[in-house]
């Protein structure tokens, strides 16, 4: 074989390579609708502060953080989409008439927004 066809045959197994690699290591729904749950759950933990109160208030705060990270994984999992390319995933959100893109997944890691990104996104929103 010549240089030009071994050279030909390197190119086509490290292409192959990463085909495989990206095909197997593409995130789920499950992998997009976890990562953007730990952000809101973030959130709202940093909102609800860890503030001095009696125990009562104490158990208030831990209820009220529960039940608001409850409250959101079931509206993220509802709101979300996540189109499969197989060798890439991009996970979307519907909201106010538009498709909003939230997450996008390539080799088994979701890149999503981070507590400071949700928190500058509900400051510009008024929330």
């Amino acid at each position: 074989m010549n240089k030009g066809g071994i050279g030909c045959v390197v190119v086509f197994v490290l292409l192959l390579t990463l085909g495989i690699t990206l095909y197997t290591t593409c995130p789920t729904k499950a992998d997009h609708r976890n990562a953007l749950n730990e952000a809101v759950t973030a959130v709202i933990n940093e909102r609800l502060g860890e503030q001095r109160y009696d125990i009562m208030g104490k158990i208030a705060n831990v209820l009220g953080k529960k039940m608001l990270s409850e409250s959101s994984e079931v509206v993220v999992n509802q709101m979300l989409h996540v189109d499969d390319y197989a060798l890439f995933s991009v996970g979307r959100i519907h909201f106010k008439g538009r498709d909003h893109i939230v997450s996008v997944g390539v080799l088994g890691h979701v890149f999503a927004p981070d507590k400071d990104d949700l928190q500058a996104l509900l400051r510009e929103h008024g929330i």
